[in-house]
């Protein structure tokens, strides 16, 4: 096939961008497909769901319905248990297009994970008649090609009881088709395993496709796009989550994350003191950032070198993405002292990496390398041993090291259990090997490098007790409290108690949502209506292109009807205390609306989206008023509570509420410590304009003060499971902590 359109990183961008553009026109196909691969993109697979499903059903392109529908069945795959939603999305597909290969793949696939092996032969064999010359796909869905179903087809019919067939194919993938490193990785072990291997499969004229970039760097066009799966895949050092390195060396402290697979770039660093303008040789490319052993070097140490590899896409990346040059050669043929030479680089360079595809090929690189002309401070030697079948290649790289002087440093290194894939050496001549005796292991079976490197820590965020960790946002606090001034809300205590700036900006309210890690769910309510600030849709939207979860409680009040038109494609979150909650006028006026033309407009809008809103609800403090009965249907009413007490002191400041007292419940648990039995616990907690963090939305009177986001961390302000305030003995849904933590 041609390659595709655009790669999912073009649909990358900003959210309100592509909100915007769908609001204009919500029925246009591309509109809403963008929207549902940014949702895929960025992780929100149910959302993802509903967009790919809008777009297939209002588009007439049969290709981009069936994209849709392979794209769906990916997120519901992604979701786990839902099989029978990925198997249903396909057999759609499928139907839809019967000529196109990556359903029948897919599907095959399925059918091979489920152990159905006759169903996955008889979809893959389909599948393999078909063929691969087809108008391009919009965006990379995974099809690695035509070798992909041959693959199942051969694996289904071993399990069929076609042994020979299943041989064949396996022996037809190794010689005629460009495999990517897992597929061919898994036709050797079966071939071997079969005792049908032969090594003229392991020739020469193989190897510079061991790596089929349109399989592997698809979805990794850019350096974000890499580092974005890198977050995902791999485990990797990041200052921001709190995790600390075990190892230090001049200017570690600085040092805000790492790359490398299994923290090859520490080492480097480690053994060469945090040297800077160091010299690398990089013997097998791969990705210019993902996984890569000197991006860490060149960019934060500036360090240079050069980048050897056989694929054409990967070198041509990493001169697009690096500063230090790449070059399109074969590890096991050239002549390295011409070409160190020809790079300007010294006699004593100070690292080497070798990392190439498959064991044999790394180790004939290695035999390449001019070690009576060069010596190398560091060097890292991937074996591969966990997938080397002859397993001797482990074996003969280390007499050769140790035979040209190097010290094995770290034996049998793993990025994760059970993959031993690398040993790394220094020189004695050039490192001072005294500083690597804290980490030195020779002897173990298995090394997993983050053990070597990362502190353990059981330093658990305080907020990770619950599940569902809430900051509300104050928008603005007036000087005469909210324009909306409920009865039941003490809006007299909070403009007693407040005495900061009124309004939060949005470039604060950006810097704040900066800071926040993504579990921590974003409500706009606070202590005043949130829509009484102009930007208040803009901060919501941006929380949510952030990746947090997004809930609402909204009087509507200061709202247009053209905020609604953005915000109605939104996922909000639900229960507990989460969804869209929509507070409406009540024919008493406890809550003082302005019931303006405007403000029916508004509600004409939600009337017409109430239906598409996620988890969208109606409250109101009694029977609803007059001027909106013909809009909305009577919501239950809600119980009134003393707000922690807080109404108790109201009633001071507000006589009304003297004819409502029997309206509102008060609770005093006594003078034993309690704490907070919500489900968020001691974490749904209140930001404030100038930036302080209130305990609770109970805290009118703002006497529970965590911090400052502004000035602090979040993590750092946080207080510890099951802490106990004297706010919590007048709420009513305070616990003693005992009980808190026999639930946990």
């Amino acid at each position: 096939m041609k390659d595709h359109l655009y790669s999912t990183s073009d649909l990358h961008k900003g959210y309100d961008e592509l909100l915007h553009k769908f609001i204009q026109n919500p029925k246009v196909d591309d509109r809403n497909f963008d929207l549902a691969v940014w949702y895929h993109d960025t992780g929100h697979t149910a959302a993802a769901v509903s967009f790919y499903i809008r777009t297939a059903e209002r588009t007439s392109d049969r290709l981009l319905q069936y994209e849709c529908l392979l794209r769906a069945s990916m997120c519901f795959n992604a979701q786990g248990s839902r099989g029978n939603s990925v198997k249903g999305l396909l057999q759609h597909a499928v139907a839809l297009f019967p000529e196109r290969p990556e359903a029948y793949f897919f599907l095959s696939r399925y059918y091979e994970q489920e152990g159905e092996w006759f169903d996955s032969y008889t979809l893959a064999s389909i599948g393999v008649s078909t063929s691969d010359d087809h108008p391009a796909l919009r965006t990379d869905v995974g099809y690695p090609g035509k070798f992909g179903t041959i693959f199942e087809k051969a694996v289904s019919a071993w399990w069929c009881g076609l042994c020979d067939e299943s041989i064949k194919l396996f022996k037809e993938l190794i010689t005629e088709y460009p495999l990517d490193k897992l597929h061919r990785d898994a036709v050797e072990n079966n071939l071997r395993r079969l005792n049908v291997w032969d090594d003229s499969y392991s020739d020469k004229k193989n190897l510079g496709e061991l790596r089929t970039p349109e399989t592997f760097s698809s979805n990794m066009k850019t350096v974000d796009d890499e580092i974005r799966n890198m977050d995902r895949d791999l485990i990797v050092y990041k200052k921001e989550t709190g995790t600390k390195l075990k190892v230090t060396f001049p200017k570690s402290n600085k040092i805000e994350r790492n790359y490398s697979e299994a923290f090859q770039d520490i080492f480097v660093l480690l053994a060469t003191n945090g040297k800077r303008n160091g010299t690398f040789v990089e013997v097998g490319t791969g990705y210019s950032v993902y996984g890569n052993n000197t991006y860490l070097l060149e960019k934060e140490f500036d360090w240079n070198g050069i980048s050897l590899d056989v694929v054409e896409e990967f070198v041509d990346r990493y001169n697009h993405n690096r500063t230090s040059k790449g070059l399109l050669k074969d590890a096991t043929t050239v002549d390295y002292s011409e070409l160190f030479k020809a790079s300007g680089l010294p006699e004593n360079i100070d690292y080497l990496q070798l990392d190439c595809e498959p064991p044999s090929v790394t180790y004939k690189a290695l035999e390449n390398i001019p070690f009576d002309e060069y010596k190398f401070a560091v060097i890292t030697y991937e074996h591969d041993y966990y997938s080397d079948s002859d397993k001797i290649y482990r074996t003969l790289s280390r007499k050769l090291l140790t035979n040209n002087g190097y010290k094995l440093i770290v034996g049998n290194v793993s990025p994760r259990e059970g993959v031993i894939f690398e040993d790394w050496w220094v020189h004695p001549d050039l490192v001072d090997i005294d500083r690597l005796k804290d980490i030195t292991m020779t002897e173990s079976d298995e090394v997993v490098a983050n053990s070597l490197f990362l502190e353990k820590s059981n330093n658990i965020p305080n907020w990770k007790s619950t599940e569902y960790p809430t900051l509300e946002i104050t928008t603005t606090i007036p000087k005469n409290g909210c324009a909306v001034d409920c009865a039941f809300c003490p809006q007299r205590v909070l403009v007693q108690s407040y005495n900061g700036k009124k309004s939060l900006t949005f470039d604060e309210f950006k810097t704040v949502i900066d800071k926040l890690p993504r579990e921590i769910r974003i409500t706009f309510a606070g202590f005043t209506e949130p829509w009484l600030h102009k930007e208040c849709t803009d901060m919501l939207l941006y929380a949510h292109s952030q990746g947090h979860k997004i809930t609402v409680f909204t009087t509507g009040i200061g709202m247009n009807p053209e905020d609604v038109d953005r915000l109605k494609d939104i996922p909000y979150a639900g229960d507990p205390n989460g969804g869209f909650v929509l507070h409406l006028p009540d024919q008493e006026m406890i809550a003082k609306h302005p019931i303006t033309e405007k403000y029916l407009k508004v509600l004409d809008k939600f009337a017409e989206h109430a239906g598409s809103i996620q988890n969208f609800r109606l409250m109101s403090m009694g029977e609803l008023h007059e001027k909106v009965r013909d809009i909305f249907p009577q919501p239950g009413e809600s119980a009134m509570w003393s707000r922690a007490g807080n109404l108790n002191r109201e009633v001071i400041l507000k006589p009304e509420l003297l004819n409502l007292t029997d309206r509102f419940r008060s609770i005093y648990h006594g003078p034993e410590p309690h704490t907070c039995g919500c489900e968020e616990k001691l974490y749904h907690n209140v930001l404030l304009p100038n930036g302080d963090v209130s305990l609770c939305c109970m805290d009118y009177g703002l006497e529970q003060i965590l911090g400052n986001l502004f000035e602090s961390e979040y993590d750092d302000i946080m207080p510890k499971p099951f802490s106990c305030f004297d706010l919590c003995n007048y709420c009513e849904n305070a616990v003693k902590p005992e009980l808190t933590k026999e639930n946990l």
